[in-house]
């Protein structure tokens, strides 16, 4: 975990007045020891079996190899018989978006007509199967960056292979960002922005919503197909009032989100943290 994160912090000091006792770990400073046991050392200390349950953030912006080396620290905490959350396999699924939509597609969940390649000129050839307006996104990526319209792009332009190419679907200039813990949304917003990506680290501005049983049930779905137990799931519909499935985000932050939720986010987490460590 990033310990000074705003998803880290509040989620700590919701539990600090809930009287449940935290540890923050960085998993830079983790030290793994393999020999007739498997221990987790930090700073001298082994914490293999020290929790009940473990929140974990592995992802932020690692090489293949660094995120491997978290995903191996999770999978060790869960032999250890901790309650992992998210587990490693959420985590897999999510980071890979070819993986996600694929298996939102398999779950038979409503997704924008999506075509990946490592060619990109593989994608310029297809690109008819997507309609007037299509968008190009890297396979592995967050908060918005290297969204684009693929009209935008230009024979030079430097782009991130493999790539998605999507079907634009939102019909207005919003999308719904979903919060899901265990099996319940417990908020939820809309973003808006005029530009093709609506993520509040692209400039996007939250505002309240309220959503209907339909858009919560979908989300719901979404992040049990990709094994997520906390998630931000985002929903576009389109102009003729149909709603897709755009992207699962298996460690979403929520400092846009509480400015405009009646709910304590940070606190409907720790309950269910709570509720995992005495299962």
């Amino acid at each position: 975990m990033k310990p000074n994160s705003h998803f880290v912090t509040s989620v700590r000091y919701a539990a600090e007045r809930r009287d449940v006792d935290t540890d923050v770990i960085d998993l830079r400073r983790l030290l793994v020891r393999a020999d007739d046991d498997v221990r987790l050392i930090v700073d001298g200390k082994d914490i293999t079996r020290a929790y009940d349950v473990c929140l974990a953030r592995p992802l932020g912006k690692p090489t293949v190899s660094e995120f491997m080396f978290n995903i191996s620290i999770l999978e060790i905490f869960r032999a250890s018989r901790a309650n992992v959350v998210n587990k490693p396999e959420a985590y897999i699924n999510t980071c890979n978006k070819v993986l996600a939509y694929a298996k939102m597609a398999e779950a038979g969940l409503p997704i924008p007509r999506t075509i990946a390649s490592r060619d990109l000129e593989v994608i310029r050839n297809s690109c008819n199967l997507l309609g007037e307006r299509a968008i190009l996104k890297p396979a592995c990526g967050s908060r918005g960056r290297g969204v684009k319209y693929l009209s935008n792009l230009a024979e030079t332009s430097a782009v991130e292979l493999p790539v998605i190419c999507q079907r634009f679907v939102r019909g207005s200039d919003y999308d719904i960002r979903a919060f899901v813990v265990g099996e319940e949304v417990v908020a939820g917003m809309a973003r808006r922005s005029g530009s093709v990506a609506t993520n509040l680290s692209r400039g996007g501005e939250p505002s309240p919503l309220k959503l209907t049983e339909e858009q919560k049930e979908l989300a719901i779905k979404a992040s049990v197909a990709l094994g997520c137990e906390i998630a931000g799931v985002d929903i576009a519909e389109d102009r003729d009032g149909r709603e897709y499935l755009l992207e699962v985000n298996s460690q979403p932050d929520f400092i846009g989100l509480q400015r405009v939720a009646d709910t304590d986010v940070a606190d409907r987490v720790v309950t269910f943290m709570r509720e995992k460590a005495v299962r």
